[in-house]
């Protein structure tokens, strides 16, 4: 299976949430309401579209996906196929009407070849056996009443490993934690000029309107990589705490085994 982000100034020529254009084929409106409906329902309308065997990205299944929906339909990857990697990368490249099977000059063709970019695509890789462990650690953690609802693994703005996405009101956006390490980052490297007799800062607890965020450096793998905890629930810092430490050996322990060796 592959999968395009595309963007499109112009809305899409159908009226549904998706149009089968080929076998195997698949692209996903664009108009708002699809694309809110999408997304408040974490994706689940186009989960009987998914192909049973992910792990051939020749097999000529091919989805379209706005950017506006990419999140979800990533975390929607992640939740059905636990075992995967989905990497996303970035390239201009748009596939031919003629090798998608595209023929004639309706609508949809012209919609295709003419109002749409390519902004990246996400294809599978196969999870290491270290990783999975890692995931399933990171998930059994976070599906208990305990204060933590997403756990991640960052190196600078680079997200190397996350807890499954949970649904409802603990769902944490993952990517935006990852973008506010490179904050945290750069905050690290003020913190480092201007106190230059205090020793580097290793943890950071920061709490917000909707909830709490612990982040531990972690330099013993690389000098930007940092572990991060979320939870919804403001009050439950102390509880969050008390089992990210009896949890802390473990995940070093699989840490060690994945970046000391990578």
């Amino acid at each position: 299976m592959k999968v395009f982000i595309y963007t499109s100034k112009q809305n899409v020529p159908f009226n549904n949430l998706y149009d089968r254009f080929a076998p195997k084929k698949f692209f996903l409106s664009n108009k708002e309401k699809e694309v809110q409906n999408f997304n408040s329902n974490n994706g689940e309308q186009i989960k009987y579209l998914l192909p049973a065997n992910i792990k051939d990205n020749n097999d000529g299944c091919i989805f379209f996906i706005p950017l506006d929906m990419k999140n979800t339909f990533l975390n929607l990857l992640k939740i059905i196929f636990k075992d995967a990697n989905w990497l996303e990368k970035q390239t201009t490249e748009k596939p031919s009407n003629e090798q998608l099977g595209i023929i004639g000059g309706d609508q949809f063709s012209n919609f295709y070849s003419e109002n749409t970019k390519i902004q990246s695509t996400i294809e599978y890789e196969v999870m290491r056996k270290e990783q999975q462990e890692l995931v399933q650690l990171f998930d059994k953690i976070s599906e208990h009443k305990n204060g933590i609802d997403a756990i991640l693994v960052c190196n600078h703005d680079d997200m190397l490993f996350s807890s499954t996405p949970k649904q409802g009101s603990e769902y944490v956006d993952t990517d935006s934690f990852v973008v506010q390490i490179d904050h945290f980052i750069k905050m690290l490297q003020m913190t480092d000029k201007v106190n230059t007799h205090l020793k580097q800062i290793n943890k950071a607890e920061l709490l917000y309107e909707g909830g709490i965020v612990k982040i531990i450096h972690m330099p013993q793998y690389h000098k930007h990589t940092f572990l991060v905890f979320v939870g919804t629930q403001p009050d439950e810092l102390k509880l969050m705490n008390y089992h990210i430490n009896a949890h802390l050996d473990e995940i070093y322990a699989l840490l060690d085994k994945l970046l000391k060796t990578a």
